[in-house]
């Protein structure tokens, strides 16, 4: 069950900084709830698992999608293209929602791409079941927005952070809080996500272990 998998993550080290890791905690026992009496309903809405090779796409850019998916296993990538470059947005992993809102909710083309760096399990939601199934069982509507805004608020420390920090002082908190992104993620993808150059990533690379 979802609501299990949420609840052992939190005890997991490599997860700690899981952007649902505020309220993580609340959602599985949500969903547990709404488990225990919603039965088959429930699992034609969460239980649709495939397993997906690496360089698959979830979404491409220009689609319209309905869908939205959670990873059990896995890593992928959100990125976009600017004047040719790619330019990566956001990494997911494991036991992350992965949504493009303005297409699943909005019916708007993606803007983005979001394609998987690892072989994965993934978790495919229709959006359409979900809000259908939010009708009978309200309290789906809390976990939604509860995930909503841990996004929400994650990508507005994203965003501070480029805003009012040096390049140094961002990679330096991405090791103090997410080391696994260096760990399993190409150096060209994690410079393009710190906003800086992969020359400039090499020179605080270099650096960090001069001093060490």
């Amino acid at each position: 069950m979802l609501s299990e998998l949420l609840a052992k993550s939190s005890n997991r080290f490599d997860c700690a900084n899981n952007y649902l890791s505020p309220r993580i905690s609340e959602i599985a026992s949500l969903l547990k709830q709404i488990e225990s009496v919603a039965g088959a309903d429930y699992q034609i809405v969460f239980e649709n698992r495939k397993k997906l090779r690496k360089g698959s796409f979830l979404l491409k850019e220009g689609q319209k999608s309905i869908k939205f998916w959670f990873i059990e296993e896995g890593i992928a990538r959100q990125y976009f293209y600017k004047n040719g470059v790619e330019i990566t947005n956001d990494f997911f992993f494991p036991f992350e929602f992965v949504d493009s809102y303005g297409t699943s909710s909005l019916g708007l083309p993606s803007e983005v791409n979001i394609q998987l760096l690892t072989d994965a399990w993934v978790r495919i939601i229709d959006y359409n079941a979900l809000s259908n199934l939010e009708t009978k069982f309200p309290t789906l509507w809390q976990v939604e927005r509860l995930i909503a805004a841990s996004n929400i608020y994650w990508l507005e420390k994203r965003l501070y952070s480029i805003q009012h920090t040096s390049a140094s002082e961002r990679y330096h908190i991405l090791l103090k809080q997410q080391p696994h992104l260096i760990r399993e993620i190409p150096l060209s993808h994690i410079a393009s996500f710190l906003n800086i150059s992969f020359a400039t990533l090499s020179r605080i690379r270099a650096k960090l272990r001069f001093i060490i």
